[in-house]
């Protein structure tokens, strides 16, 4: 059984951003919105990593089990390319040692993903239910 029930549609579709530190269950709880309100999961730390942010898509999730996006890593220089290598170098790792970190860094950072949320929702229709998990390093 999951722990949350069945979410309503509300208007446009309803947004959740779920955010934590590694291991408090934000997937657990994002896998469960997508596999039981009809959510989009859209994973912010595979964004953090060039990964494809639709990390899985159940039979009955979005997309009928087809992927809804490619696998968007490549190449090619875009801001996120710039941003999220800056982020985890100059964030990530340096959070990860216990270091502090540079405000402008995790804003830059949270501009672009925020961006590229809000574009994906805009594709896929402002009707749909979504989902954002994404841990917080500090």
């Amino acid at each position: 059984m999951y722990p949350c029930d069945t979410p309503q549609l509300a208007g446009n579709g309803s947004f959740v951003w779920i955010s934590g530190a590694t291991g408090s269950g934000k997937t657990t709880l994002a896998e469960c919105l997508r596999d039981t309100g009809d959510f989009v999961y859209y994973e912010g730390d595979c964004y953090l990593f060039n990964l494809n942010p639709y990390t899985d898509t159940a039979p009955n999730g979005a997309g009928d089990g087809k992927p809804v996006r490619p696998e968007r890593i490549g190449a090619t220089f875009n801001p996120r390319n710039q941003v999220c290598e800056r982020a985890l170098k100059k964030g990530f790792m340096q959070a990860s040692q216990g270091d502090a970190v540079d405000f402008e860094v995790w804003e830059d950072f949270y501009r672009e993903l925020c961006a590229d949320v809000l574009q994906e929702r805009q594709r896929l229709g402002s009707g749909r239910n979504f989902v954002v998990a994404q841990a917080v390093y500090s």
